[in-house]
């Protein structure tokens, strides 16, 4: 089980063992305990998180969270998810935390909005280094991303993103792939 570490609510992070597709049994670390549903200002930081569907997960209505300097590898959907993750206007920031091995390395989707993505080193995706997906008003910079099966970013659905100063190298598909709906990106 890991510690709980919140100034809002001591049980916002949890998470046991293995996942790996079995669906009964629990994923990585998650802000959102479904007692409290809005959970805000956690830090997660300094530690390895691997073999699990999701690295971490962020939930509907969690704002103002840093995911920062960890190693999240080896985990079959995303490293990092972002699900309708924000409040309020306020989003989550994802800095300098290195992701290696997993789906794709982060995710935000289903109306994340608000959220900073810097300095992260994202390496052997097996699908997109980031992927945005119906989300919009994300700030994705100063990233590295290599050797990803598909595009280093990838947006669809999602507007009004700022993408500036990352380094794509090596990625199987596009750079940067802008599929349907993803307009007035910068």
């Amino acid at each position: 089980r890991f510690p709980a570490c919140s100034s809002a609510v001591t049980s916002a992070v949890y998470g046991e063992g293995p996942r790996r597709g079995d669906p009964a049994a629990p994923i990585g670390p998650q802000v959102d305990d479904g007692t409290h549903p809005e959970v805000d200002l956690v830090t997660i930081t300094n530690g390895t998180v691997q073999e699990f569907d999701y690295g971490v997960q962020l939930n509907a209505g969690t704002a103002r969270n840093i995911v920062s300097a960890l190693r999240v590898q080896n985990n079959d959907v995303a490293g990092v998810q972002l699900s309708d993750a924000d409040e309020g206007g306020f989003g989550n920031t994802l800095r300098e935390n290195t992701l290696v091995s997993n789906g794709s390395g982060i995710a935000l989707i289903d109306g994340t909005q608000g959220t900073l993505v810097r300095a992260n080193t994202i390496g052997a995706s097996a699908l997109e280094g980031i992927r945005l997906a119906g989300s919009s008003g994300n700030r994705i910079e100063e990233n590295q991303i290599g050797a990803s099966a598909l595009a280093g970013i990838a947006l669809d659905g999602s507007s009004n993103n700022t993408i500036a100063g990352n380094q794509l190298t090596l990625n199987s598909g596009d750079a940067i792939s802008i599929l349907t709906a993803s307009n007035a990106n910068r």
